[in-house]
């Protein structure tokens, strides 16, 4: 039997909470609790919108969807100075919070996960840190979400893509600048990276 291998919340900066929530594990309260727009798209999106809430609710200590309105792609409506990020995949979604953090993100894989070599031609760069490719995939979605409110302020760009970041040890770049900080872990199955600006 293969050892379990829990999430190292100590590297975490100062401040940051960090919580998984499993689909499978979902009470029929959350799922009825869904605003009427998301109802609307799919059973799939549904049962996703509410992982990541239960997760974002672990994270933050709230409960109910009532207090988890997030606005501005990176705020809860009713406490504005939380900052918030959330990730899904295969039925298992991901949240982290801070109150101190300019800005979070957060990406969760599953290490087994079938990625398309080919599609590295829109991430990839030269100058990037050598790693696996999924988890610098999964890293630069976490950094695109912690730095994307402030992305475009801090280029000339109009739109900002993930091959426009750079990763470094520990460091995310842009136009040679570094912007943000970012932590990955592997456990239990599925890898998890965080990024953050101070």
């Amino acid at each position: 039997m293969p050892q379990k291998i829990e999430f190292d919340k100590s590297l975490l900066p100062k401040d940051m909470q960090i919580a998984w929530f499993k689909e499978a594990d979902l009470e029929q309260t959350w799922l009825d609790q869904v605003p009427e727009a998301i109802a609307q798209i799919s059973e799939k999106r549904v049962r996703e919108y509410c992982a990541s809430r239960k997760a974002l609710s672990l994270a933050c200590s709230l409960e109910g969807m009532d207090q988890l309105e997030i606005t501005n792609h990176h705020h809860l409506k009713n406490y504005p100075n939380i900052r918030v990020s959330l990730s899904h995949t295969r039925g298992l979604s991901a949240a982290v919070a801070s109150k101190q953090l300019s800005s979070v993100g957060v990406d969760v894989e599953y290490i087994d996960r079938a990625f398309n070599h080919k599609a590295s031609k829109f991430f990839l760069r030269d100058d990037d840190l050598e790693m696996p490719l999924l988890e610098l995939w999964t890293i630069k979605e976490a950094a695109f979400k912690a730095i994307d409110p402030m992305g475009l302020k801090a280029t000339d760009k109009d739109i900002l893509v993930l091959k426009d970041l750079v990763v470094k040890d520990e460091l995310i770049e842009l136009e040679g600048k570094v912007i943000a900080k970012w932590l990955l872990q592997k456990h239990n199955g599925v890898m998890t990276a965080i990024a953050w600006t101070d």
